[in-house]
């Protein structure tokens, strides 16, 4: 699916309009809409947004083409801000049971809004759903939330996908590892909530700190494949990112992957090893994920004998649901057995201490191997 967008001419506007009043009296669609309440992601903005699921048997065999739009109102300003999104689904055969989720989302500053979405196909049909989401911060948490103004709505495709801060001439190199899974443990998809989130978390990373990535990697613990490689996190590497995440298939697993219940400590392992055991290994080892409820296998037994101490190792585990994942995953126990550590991330304050913690172990080391 293309990305969420502010919808642009007054005649898409005017015939979304038309269209959303006739809704309530035309012909149906049947789907089910839950609204995602807003959460603050780690570039210091509030995204809330939907997830919608929809039975593909009432659809032809064809390819069918499915457009959502939305507006959201704004009670501060009286402001309406539209959006939409395109997608197709494929021709094959629609069997029972089988459903299409569609995901989406937006920026919002404090206040209270009124969302109007609606899902239409090329017979007409259409699905509508409408909720208010309301925002209100405590004091300390406006402070850190200053960069959407009350009342305001912008898409969540920041200008910041695109704008990576320059690498320091100082900046310490790191081998940098994105676990690409949903943020909610039950979601099956990579929607446009999550990608935003692990973006964001990217791009936070490396203006918040003196590091550079000397190479990167996106990893599926649940496929059990590095999914991407690039030899550094620039602009063609988030872009390839993102067609990663949109491209990436979690409903399903192959029989592969069934058979090798520890395949993503293997996984881990050979990726680890592989930078360890480098002619130049990095000054450390930074994953960067959602938590996973794989737990099977032992990463560092696989690993084997290592012909000498490995990097730090840090694990920024994005943990909002902890108590979905109270056990360790494969890259915790990876992290723990090479004297790592592991930092439950759910909230920007959580981010900033593991990123001056990080630093502050990489500098000790730094002036440690200078003194020698």
């Amino acid at each position: 699916m293309i990305s969420a967008r502010t919808a642009g001419g007054r005649a898409w506007i005017e015939r979304f309009e038309r269209d959303l009043a006739a809704a309530a009296s035309g012909p149906k669609l049947v789907c089910s809409v839950r609204a995602i309440k807003p959460v603050i992601n780690f570039a210091l903005r509030y995204q809330a947004g939907y997830e919608a699921v929809v039975p593909v048997d009432q659809f032809p065999q064809s390819a069918t083409t499915l457009q959502t739009r939305f507006r959201v109102v704004s009670r501060q300003t009286n402001a309406r801000h539209y959006f939409r999104r395109s997608g197709t689904l494929p021709a094959g055969l629609r069997r029972r049971r089988d459903l299409a989720g569609l995901s989406g989302g937006f920026l919002i500053g404090e206040g209270d809004y009124r969302i109007d979405w609606l899902l239409t196909d090329a017979e007409g049909r259409s699905c509508l759903k409408s909720w208010e989401v309301r925002l209100r911060l405590k004091p300390d948490e406006r402070e850190v939330a200053s960069l959407m103004a009350p009342g305001e709505v912008a898409p969540l495709a920041l200008a910041s996908w695109r704008r990576l801060p320059p690498a320091r001439a100082s900046a310490r190199r790191v081998a940098l590892f994105l676990h690409v899974a949903p943020v909610h443990p039950r979601s099956v998809q990579m929607g446009q909530l999550d990608q935003a989130l692990l973006v964001t978390t990217l791009i936070s990373l490396f203006e918040q700190t003196s590091l550079r990535a000397g190479s990167f990697h996106a990893i599926s613990l649940h496929r059990q494949q590095e999914l991407l490689r690039a030899p550094g996190l620039d602009e063609k590497a988030l872009r390839a990112l993102r067609e990663t995440m949109d491209e990436l298939e979690l409903a399903t697993i192959g029989i592969e992957q069934l058979r090798a219940a520890d395949g993503a400590a293997r996984l881990l392992a050979r990726l680890a090893a592989e930078q360890i055991m480098s002619a130049d290994p990095p000054e450390a080892l930074i994953f960067v994920g959602p938590a996973t409820r794989d737990s099977a296998g032992d990463p560092r037994r696989l690993l084997g004998n290592l012909p000498g101490p490995a990097p730090p190792v840090f694990y920024l585990r994005l943990n909002y649901f902890p108590r979905w994942f109270p056990f360790a995953d494969p890259i915790e126990k990876l992290a723990k057995s090479l004297g790592g550590r592991v930092f439950q991330v759910g909230n920007p304050r959580q981010f900033a201490r593991a990123l001056r913690e990080i630093e502050s172990v990489l500098e000790r080391q730094a002036n440690s191997a200078t003194t020698k």
